[in-house]
């Protein structure tokens, strides 16, 4: 069972990663290497992992990457707001305009 939304952004990066190479994250690879990178606040970012994370997100194959990352982003401006109705409210929309393509983003915790 999945604890949080970083743990669905964390699956989705290694099921791509697995489709597009044929096997788990190495060095080399741009989605391995961008795991923190990934899980950390947009407003948090250096500019030098802006860059990593724009040459990341201009690959085709790493579309469904880019589209959990933006649900993960969401959700954390959510936990952020200081109106916690407003947060909730932002919140439950976030998870109502999840597609069912994104298999890691759109299931539900038990």
């Amino acid at each position: 069972m999945r604890e949080s939304a970083g743990d669905a952004l964390d699956e989705t990066r290694r099921r791509v990663q697995q489709a597009t190479t044929g096997h788990r994250g190495r060095n080399g690879d741009p989605l391995y290497a961008a795991r923190r990178t990934l899980n950390t606040g947009s407003d948090l970012l250096t500019d030098r992992q802006r860059a990593r994370l724009e040459a990341l997100i201009a690959v085709e194959e790493h579309v469904e990457v880019e589209a959990t990352w933006g649900i993960y982003q969401r959700m954390i401006g959510a936990y952020r707001d200081p109106d916690r109705a407003a947060g909730k409210a932002r919140m439950q929309a976030v998870i109502d305009s999840v597609p069912a393509a994104l298999k890691e983003a759109a299931s539900r915790p038990r």
